[in-house]
């Protein structure tokens, strides 16, 4: 989840430079790999576009470098929700990656890893990283990690009956990128806890993100924001039974909702 997103310029090629804190959550996804007569990809529990989605991709950019002639079968059974904001499809290939390095006696370094993960999504690197919170710049390739131990919370995710594509609400971004409020906003960037530039544009089309929001802070939660690009709204607990009891009004009162419950890592 981002614990803040702050957009700070767009760049010629079209991507969008930003400053986030990213903190690595205990919800995940299960990846199954072993050999096989042919390259296959299967996912399970979400329906996930085939062979144009991340999983697929670091496999052929992997294959392509030369390091592996074997062929795979990869199994991928969700738990983390497409389109909410939570980085899922860059987890699956950030760890596909590292498994693969791992496979060919480590050939490339952790930075060279990077690099080829960035080739794949511009989240991918985050998760070839061993950081568990980081401090993400440039398109998101910039990592560092970040230790300040205050942040130590139960998430309540809640995931609407929405889906948002990235590239949507990158698009529907608000700003003017001039270079007085990329000035700006690099210095916010640097003290910014709990805002999400991408929020406001997606509220104004998703009225039930900002009502999540609320109703999320209305039961105790400490703060709330989404991530990412949505369609996930977290709130962040201190008290783990105030969380449950959140989760079960959310369950109760908002059926087609999905609902998790994790903790930082």
């Amino acid at each position: 989840i981002n614990l803040w997103l702050r957009i700070t310029g767009k760049r010629d090629d079209g991507y969008h430079t930003l400053n986030s804190l990213v903190q690595k959550i205990s919800l995940f996804d299960i990846i199954k790999v072993s050999e096989h007569y042919c390259d296959t990809v299967k996912f399970y529990n979400e329906k996930i576009d085939s062979p144009n989605n991340t999983v697929s991709k670091a496999l052929m950019l992997f294959k392509e470098k030369g390091c592996v002639k074997k062929k795979f079968k990869i199994e991928v059974f969700k738990n983390i929700p497409t389109e909410a904001g939570l980085g899922g499809g860059s987890s699956n290939a950030g760890i596909v990656l590292n498994f693969l390095n791992r496979y060919v006696g480590n050939r490339f370094t952790l930075k060279e890893l990077i690099k080829l993960g960035s080739f794949v999504g511009a989240d991918v690197p985050l998760f070839i990283s061993g950081y568990n919170r980081i401090l993400m710049k440039g398109i998101g390739e910039i990592l560092s990690p970040h230790k300040n131990t205050e942040y130590n919370y139960w998430v309540l995710l809640i995931k609407p009956h929405i889906s948002i594509p990235t590239s949507w609400a990158y698009k529907k971004l608000n700003f003017k990128l001039t270079n007085k409020f990329k000035s700006i906003n690099k210095r916010l960037a640097e003290h910014s806890e709990f805002v999400n530039d991408l929020e406001k544009p997606v509220i104004e089309k998703h009225k039930e993100i900002g009502e999540i929001k609320e109703t999320l802070i209305t039961l105790g939660c400490k703060h709330s924001l989404m991530s990412g690009s949505g369609s996930v709204v977290y709130g962040l607990f201190e008290n783990k039974k105030v969380a449950i009891d959140a989760k079960s009004f959310f369950k109760n009162n908002y059926n087609s909702y999905k609902t998790f419950l994790a903790k930082f890592l």
